[in-house]
């Protein structure tokens, strides 16, 4: 059986501060690079996006950009394309597939108070993770899911997280160890991913 693919591009902030376009935050601005990288992958969609010069490319997904009433992004007129963004410190994750999917990444951070296990995790998950030795690494691995699950389905952080359910499939994945994240969706999915660079990107704009 061949399983749908989501293709998880990501990025390091760090190397895409070079490219400059408008007044818009570094981590949107990568973010949609990198969903323009993995659009131009894509051969009917890199007719529709490439022009000779990147930014054009870049305006013209501008222009596509539609959001629904909490904040999910997707493509005009291009229902067949689902994809997803995330950041969170050093790095930025675009995940594209041609079924709905939602992604989230977070930078493992020290706690300084605890109680906000109780406002994310259900009584359950909240004696799992006390359970764990590393629990600030188990609390990580549930808020990704439950942050991917909303994302994938376009609801946002607008109910109680902790009555979020599970979604039908996921993947945990590591950003070096101090990233955790996940990649949600309705159906078991094929996973790849594949480290962009701001070359990689121009590399199609010079040919």
């Amino acid at each position: 059986m061949n399983l749908p693919q989501i293709k998880i591009y990501v990025g390091k902030l760090s190397q895409w501060r070079k490219i400059y376009i408008g007044e818009e935050h570094t981590e949107t601005i990568c973010g949609r690079l990198l969903l323009l990288y993995g659009l131009l992958q894509i051969q009917e969609e890199y007719e529709f996006f490439m022009s000779d010069d990147f930014q054009k490319s870049y305006h013209k997904l501008e222009k596509c950009l539609v959001y629904g009433i909490h904040g999910k992004p997707s493509l005009l007129g291009k229902s067949h394309i689902h994809f997803n963004i995330s950041h969170s410190g050093k790095y930025v994750v675009c995940a594209i597939s041609k079924i709905p999917c939602g992604i989230d990444v977070q930078e493992k951070k020290v706690l300084k108070n605890l109680r906000i296990f109780d406002k994310i995790l259900s009584e359950i998950e909240y004696k799992d993770v006390m359970d764990k030795v590393d629990k600030i690494d188990a609390f990580y691995e549930y808020w990704t899911r439950k942050e991917s699950y909303l994302k994938l389905t376009g609801q946002g952080i607008t109910i109680d997280l902790r009555k979020v359910s599970k979604p039908v499939w996921f993947e945990k994945f590591r950003l070096q160890e101090r990233y955790i994240g996940c990649i949600s969706a309705e159906r078991k999915c094929e996973t790849i991913y594949k480290n962009v660079s701001p070359d990689d990107f121009l590399k199609l704009f010079s040919s």
